[in-house]
């Protein structure tokens, strides 16, 4: 499988407040964190993979390190993790008779992180039932680090919590990035206002890349945010 990834990467102006009688502007300029990349092998995880005639311990563990992509997605999201930047997820399966479980465990981790991960890898794999045999397990280690692996970290500045937003929002595109696990998604700009001091996106106009870009709208206490995911 080919690992492709989606990188948001943002260029922000800030417009000052400004009257109709006052044309002056001020440009606010901020460090933009959150542009890690999101892989977009985790849309499709279990794409190649073949149910293995037997299931072992092996077979369980290599279809395990297939799921790295949906690990580190569900840990991109600081809701999911603990405080410290280093996370080590022990990644379990067990098949007893025609019933698979998973579990995730890890100091760092938090029950919603857990939750995410469990049904993430559930969802993904299939194994074929040992009935009348004693039950297969394996497990492993993967290790998430925040600054290597891409996580949001929120509350860092207005703008960079906006961008954390939209890169959590990624995992919802795997429709829009095709059916085929190898090909190049095709590269889009998405052009974002919102309010000054707000956290919600007022407007969004995404387009393909090549077509032409449609007038940036430029409101008074606006911000605009020129998302381009790769």
């Amino acid at each position: 499988m080919y690992v492709r990834t989606l990188a948001a990467t943002a260029l922000l102006t800030v417009a000052g407040c400004t009257a109709t009688q006052n044309p002056q502007q001020t440009e606010n300029r901020q460090r933009l964190a959150n542009r890690g990349i999101y892989d977009v092998a985790a849309c499709h995880v279990g794409a190649d993979f073949s149910v293995p005639e037997n299931t072992t311990e092996a077979t369980l563990t290599g279809a395990m390190l297939l799921t790295r992509p949906l690990v580190f997605n569900c840990l991109a999201d600081p809701a999911h993790r603990g405080e410290a930047k280093e996370t080590t997820v022990t990644l379990s399966a067990t098949v007893n008779g025609s019933e698979t479980t998973f579990d995730a465990q890890g100091d760092n981790l938090t029950e919603a992180g857990r939750t995410c991960i469990i049904e993430a890898v559930d969802a993904a794999l299939e194994f074929k039932p040992v009935e009348g045999e004693e039950p297969v397990t394996a497990s492993m280690d993967i290790e998430h680090e925040v600054n290597a692996n891409g996580a949001v970290v929120l509350g860092i500045n207005e703008p960079s919590d906006i961008v954390g937003t939209i890169r959590l929002a990624q995992q919802n595109w795997c429709d829009c990035l095709g059916d085929d696990p190898h090909a190049t998604p095709d590269t889009f700009t998405a052009q974002v206002s919102f309010d000054q001091g707000a956290t919600e996106v007022k407007r969004i106009t995404l387009f393909r890349d090549g077509a032409t870009s449609p007038p940036t709208p430029s409101p008074p206490r606006s911000r605009s945010t020129r998302v381009r995911p790769r």
